[in-house]
C-alpha cells in the first residue's frame, strides 16, 4: 500500500541472501497487512455462516435477498486457507550453513601428511566440504590436514577432517576445503550445479491436485515437517 501512495519514498531493499540463521525468524512488516486481512476475513466468514444458519439459505424455499450468501462463505473459507499459506512461507527457518549441500555419490582418494591412502565416496557434498564414508577403517589419522581428489571429476582438493564418526558400520570423515582457487572452485560449482539430471522440469499440477497441494501446505508445512537438521560440517566447525 505504500509504494502504490508514494512509490518513490524509500529505496527498494532487497531480502537478505545467503545468510546464517540460527533461530526462526518472521516477516511482521509483511505479515501485519496479511493477519488484518486475515481477521477481516473471518469475520466476514463467521457473519456469513450466522446468516445462512439464521435465514435458512440451505434450506428449498432461499430469499432472493441472500442468494449470494452460501457463495460468500464458500470464498471467505478459500481466501483464509490462502492468507494462511501465505503467512506460513512468511516464517523463515533456521540455516544454520550458508551452503547447499546434495546427496551426491562420488568417489574420493583421501591422502594423509604420512602418506597413508584411504578410499571413500562421499555422502553428502558443498562447495564448502563434504561427508566421506571411507571403505575400511584407517590405521590412525596423524593430523587433519589431507589431500582429497574426486576421481571420478579429476578434481584435487586440500582439506581439512573436522570431524570423525561412524554411520552405518562405515568410518566416516567431515571434511572442509582449506584453499580453493578459481578454477577449482568453478569446476567444483559445475559438478554441484551443471550435472545432468540436477534440474527437472515441474509440470503444472491440475485443480483437484492443486486443492490437494493446498491443504497438504496447510496441514504439514514443510518448514516444520520436511526439514533436514542434520548439522552439516561446516556449521560444525563454527561451534
Amino acid at each position: 500500500m505504500q509504494v502504490m501512495l508514494n512509490p518513490f519514498s524509500s529505496c527498494f531493499k532487497v531480502t537478505p541472501k545467503g545468510t546464517v540463521n540460527n533461530n526462526y525468524t518472521f516477516n511482521w512488516k509483511l505479515a501485519l497487512p496479511l493477519i488484518c486481512l486475515f481477521i477481516l476475513t473471518a469475520i466476514s466468514l463467521w457473519r456469513n455462516l450466522g446468516m445462512c444458519m439464521i435465514q435458512g439459505v440451505w434450506a428449498p424455499e432461499v430469499d432472493n435477498t441472500v442468494k449470494g450468501i452460501g457463495l460468500g462463505w464458500l470464498w471467505s473459507t478459500y481466501n483464509l486457507i490462502m492468507i494462511g499459506i501465505a503467512l506460513l512461507i512468511l516464517l523463515d527457518a533456521p540455516k544454520p550453513d550458508i551452503y547447499e549441500w546434495f546427496d551426491l555419490r562420488r568417489v574420493v582418494k583421501l591422502t594423509l601428511s604420512d602418506n597413508q591412502i584411504l578410499w571413500g565416496v562421499t555422502t553428502i557434498i558443498s562447495e564448502a566440504g563434504a561427508e566421506i564414508a571411507l571403505t575400511k577403517t584407517p590405521l590412525d589419522l596423524p593430523n587433519s590436514t589431507v589431500h582429497l581428489e574426486i576421481a571420478e571429476e579429476n578434481l584435487q582438493i586440500g582439506a581439512e577432517i573436522i570431524q570423525t564418526g561412524i554411520n552405518n558400520e562405515y568410518h566416516t570423515l567431515k571434511v572442509k576445503y582449506t584453499s580453493l582457487s578459481l578454477t577449482q572452485h568453478r569446476r567444483l560449482v559445475k559438478m554441484l550445479f551443471c550435472r545432468p539430471g540436477q534440474w527437472k522440469r515441474n509440470k503444472t499440477p491440475g485443480e483437484l491436485q492443486s486443492l490437494l497441494l493446498i491443504f497438504r501446505i496447510l496441514l504439514k508445512p514443510r518448514i516444520f515437517f520436511n526439514r533436514n537438521l542434520e548439522v552439516t560440517p561446516i556449521a560444525l566447525a563454527k561451534l
